[in-house]
Parts: C-alpha cells; sequence; structure tokens
C-alpha cells in the first residue's frame, strides 16, 4: 500500500507539471534584424557587433503559468441500503478541485482530493479519497465550459459503527467517473459516480453532486 501511495503522489505531481506544459506559451522567434552591407563596400568597414543581432534575455518577455484551486460543497449519496440503515442517506461532501479557465480537446492528467462524512448521533463514517486520471473537454464555450473526468486512487476510511459493532481504519481503493460544467470561469458544477472497494464489510459506492467556486491562483 505504501507503494501505491508513492505511485498516486508521483502520478499527482505529473498532472501539474502536465498543467504546466499546457499552458506555457511557446516563446515566438526574435526577427534578423541585421542589415546586408552594399557589394561596394570598402573592405576595412567594420560589421556589426554580434551581441546587437539579437534581444538582450532581459528584454524577453516572461509568461507564468497559473493553475487554479478551489474549495467545493455537495452531498454523497451512497447505493447500498445497508450503509444508508446504519449511516444515512446522504453524506455532506467537502473537496479540493483544480479549477479550469479553459478545457482541453484532448485527454490529460488530473487530481482530486475529498472528504465525506456522516454522523448519525451513533454512527460515524469518515473517507478521504486520493486521486489521479485523465480529463478531456467537451465544449469549448466560455461561459459555460463541460468536461469529463475518469479517476483512480486510495481511499481512506474511518469507520466507528458500535450499533452493528464495526469499528476500522485503513485503506481502500476508489474509481470514479465525472461529468461536470464550469460558468463563467468561476463557478463548478459536478456529478459523479464512485464505486469504492468494500471496506469493514460495507460498499459505500455512491452517487455525488457538488458545486465549488475559484479561489486562488498559483503561478509556476
Amino acid at each position: 500500500m505504501k507503494r501505491f501511495l508513492i505511485l498516486i503522489s508521483i502520478v499527482i505531481l505529473a498532472a501539474g507539471v502536465a498543467y504546466a506544459a499546457d499552458q506555457t506559451p511557446t516563446p515566438e522567434p526574435q526577427p534578423n534584424t541585421s542589415v546586408e552591407q552594399p557589394t561596394n563596400q570598402p573592405a576595412e568597414t567594420p560589421t556589426q557587433p554580434a551581441e546587437t543581432q539579437e534581444q538582450p534575455a532581459a528584454e524577453k518577455e516572461t509568461v507564468k503559468a497559473k493553475l487554479h484551486f478551489g474549495p467545493a460543497i455537495g452531498i454523497f449519496i451512497p447505493t447500498s441500503n445497508a450503509v444508508q440503515d446504519t449511516f444515512g442517506s446522504s453524506w455532506t461532501r467537502f473537496g479540493l478541485r483544480p479549477f479550469l479557465t479553459e478545457v482541453p480537446d484532448r485527454w490529460r492528467f488530473m487530481f482530486d482530493l475529498s472528504y465525506y462524512a456522516m454522523d448519525d448521533g451513533t454512527d460515524q463514517a469518515k473517507l478521504v479519497p486520493i486521486t489521479a486520471g485523465l480529463m478531456k473537454g467537451i465544449s469549448q464555450r466560455k461561459d459555460m465550459l463541460t468536461y469529463m473526468a475518469v479517476n483512480m486512487g486510495p481511499f481512506y476510511g474511518d469507520i466507528d459503527a458500535p450499533s452493528v459493532g464495526v469499528s476500522k481504519k485503513g485503506w481502500g481503493v476508489n474509481t470514479n467517473a465525472t461529468f461536470g460544467m464550469v460558468f463563467d470561469q468561476r463557478w463548478q458544477l459536478e456529478a459523479r459516480y464512485e464505486y469504492m472497494t468494500k471496506f469493514a464489510g460495507f460498499d459505500f459506492s455512491a452517487f455525488s453532486i457538488s458545486i465549488g467556486l475559484r479561489m486562488f491562483d498559483i503561478s509556476l
């Protein structure tokens, strides 16, 4: 499991690098400003110094790539009757998501960190999926971007259900598929299905709906 967590960390790092590479523009070549000397120019006339034929490095404009992030909140609805009977029919979902100001027309790495919690006064459950995978844009409209994504990774579970005699902390595997929309490059709405391996005898697979807000940017 430790090796699996290290692999996921590497994938998340690769996602950030891939995003930065997509966002960093390729510098345009500088035009050649050298002037040809007339053919009848005397031989002793000195040529232009080599350093005047190129723009100084300090004068070239540097554009930094930006990563956009923000919190998300929503509901998590388990598909298992046993989970609903023990912990409740709907859970609170919190998350930290990368936000899109444009959607790629090809598959690209992405990652996701979520937190699901339920406490009915007797039984408690907390799940923290950490997943990474691929996403692809569907529409390119600036006022309403749409995209889809598939992710996979581990989740950490903390279950304390005295009503059924179950108490466990540990790890499982999460796979999810997402359809999302971004409005005016600021608000995000997502619908997701998550499949989870059984943990403490429960199947926590579920549907979830969340809304997010772009809050801060990180320059690379």
